[in-house]
């Protein structure tokens, strides 16, 4: 689908005449704000940098393809493990029954009645 004016031609932008020279300036690393001065200067296009930004995003290349994750070859390659079902309590006491895989030092001290403390 083709944007069109009020009298049915299709849209076209007031840039294409000077595709040429705004690719030959990009190459030379100019800044868009540079290109619409020089548009305007030499060729009487009045331009705003970011209408120079579109064009040439929209006329550049597609971006990179999306990149998925596939599964490792080893996982793949195994049969699955059957699963079984575990009911709600056993997993409770389980947790229970397991020890925390390490504890953080403590290194303040509370006591309601006294300042938070520091332990050296």
């Amino acid at each position: 689908m083709s944007l069109t004016s009020q009298r049915g031609k299709p849209f076209q932008s007031k840039l294409v005449p000077v595709a040429g020279v705004i690719v030959a300036l990009r190459k030379q690393n100019i800044s868009f704000v540079e290109i619409s001065r020089i548009l305007l200067k030499q060729h009487g296009i009045s331009a705003a940098p970011s209408g120079i930004h579109n064009f040439v995003k929209v006329r550049s290349k597609p971006p990179r393809a999306v990149y998925t994750m596939i599964e490792p070859a080893l996982s793949r390659s195994r049969t699955p493990l059957p699963v079984r079902p575990i009911s709600q309590s056993d997993a409770i006491e389980k947790l229970k029954r397991s020890k925390a895989p390490f504890e953080t030092p403590k290194i303040f001290t509370y006591d309601e009645n006294k300042p938070l403390t520091f332990k050296p």
